[in-house]
């Protein structure tokens, strides 16, 4: 009873104040500053330049596509438990929300829930799970395999855009060949490793600043 009394004597006592203000405060009263327009005013100039000369983004759109990162973040951590079988990923393209579905019987409520939060809905071939299987099966080929075709592969990673597995290898001369049951796979050089520059070796010998 007292916290009620006391909210209802605030709004109350803000009513009076904001009556009572004179006409000539309420007109020159400046605006508040919006949350977004404090947010996009603390990033940093070399953030706003390379913004702009890289992304060609403004400090507006890059908030923005950052909340919808977050908010698709949070969605497919929620539909990897929920909708395992029809859960295929989610990325932003040309700053929409996408969210990829594959054929299952979860998949008109997976539906429903991502265009409720406003998401694009991308129906594709396999689900993010069915995926991450082909890894583990494609790992278990490669542990079978003799050291000259099992080096040659150099990473796995699972490609959302796509719906399928890139596989990067040392293969220079095509002679990794992989079996039919591994569909939709890409097969792409490694990039090379960056090799440090060389050293002057005078510069070993050469006295510090100083001495």
């Amino acid at each position: 009873m007292r916290s009620s009394i006391a909210r209802r004597s605030a709004v109350f006592g803000s009513a009076a104040l904001l009556f009572f203000l004179p006409m000539g405060a309420a007109v020159h009263a400046e605006p508040a500053e919006s949350p977004a327009s404090a947010l996009t005013e603390s990033l940093p100039a070399e953030m706003v330049t390379a913004l702009a000369r890289d992304l060609s983004l403004t400090p507006e759109q890059y908030l923005t596509q950052s909340s919808l990162g977050q908010q698709l973040a949070q969605f497919a951590a929620d539909a990897r438990q929920r909708f395992p079988e029809v859960f295929a990923g989610t990325w932003l393209e040309h700053g929409q929300p996408i969210v990829a579905l594959a054929p299952g019987a979860d998949r008109a409520a997976a539906e429903a829930e991502a265009v409720a939060a406003g998401f694009t809905v991308r129906e594709v071939a396999q689900s993010e799970q069915n995926l991450q299987s082909q890894i583990a099966q494609l790992d278990s080929w490669l542990d079978t395999q003799p050291p000259a075709i099992a080096d040659l592969v150099r990473g796995i990673t699972l490609d959302v855009v796509g719906n399928g597995l890139v596989l990067r290898t040392n293969d220079a001369n095509g002679s990794l060949e992989l079996p039919a049951f591994f569909p939709n796979i890409r097969i792409l050089p490694s990039p090379n490793p960056i090799e440090p520059a060389p050293i002057d070796p005078s510069l070993l010998t050469s006295p510090l600043p100083g001495d």
